[in-house]
């Protein structure tokens, strides 16, 4: 929970720095992980940010349609953002260990998913599954270069 709480931080400051700056919903802030976002995050009730304790999929009930869940599981590739569409980013912190876990949970709820275009632009080393604050990296490069090639090559770390 103290690592995905650090990684909602990042994409803050990410975001508020972003040449293409995006709406952004913290969703699901309920119970341990509402306690440890509120006490590792300072300051978030002054964030420009749509928070909530609903999941997301109550939240934006009403846009289900435009849902598209970034998974790296998922067999369909991202070939360009829209405006037109709501990107969910997983905030599952496994260290890789359940396969198909947000797969799963998009096909389970019946919406979209797509993953990033790794595979064709990068050779990484060990898997291919980023953080959530990795993933908005690449979200923002990508809309600000247009060009995933660059924006990876931006975004992922070079340890990666």
């Amino acid at each position: 929970l103290k690592s995905l709480a650090k990684q909602l931080s990042f994409c803050y400051v990410a975001n508020c720095r972003a040449a293409t700056p995006c709406r952004l919903y913290l969703t699901g802030l309920t119970g341990a992980m509402g306690e440890v976002v509120e006490r590792c995050c300072s300051g978030m009730a002054n964030w420009a940010v749509i928070a909530s304790e609903k999941p997301y999929i109550e939240l934006l009930a009403e846009q289900k349609s435009k849902l598209v869940y970034l998974t790296a599981d998922s067999e369909n590739e991202l070939t360009a953002f829209s405006e037109d569409d709501v990107y969910v980013i997983g905030g599952i912190v496994d260290r890789n260990k359940h396969k198909n876990l947000t797969l799963d949970k998009a096909n389970a709820q019946g919406i979209r998913h797509a993953r990033l275009p790794i595979r064709d632009h990068l050779k990484m080393t060990g898997s291919h599954v980023l953080t959530v604050n990795q993933t908005l990296d690449i979200a923002h490069a990508q809309m600000e270069l247009g060009d995933w090639a660059a924006a990876l090559d931006r975004a992922v770390p070079t340890r990666k």
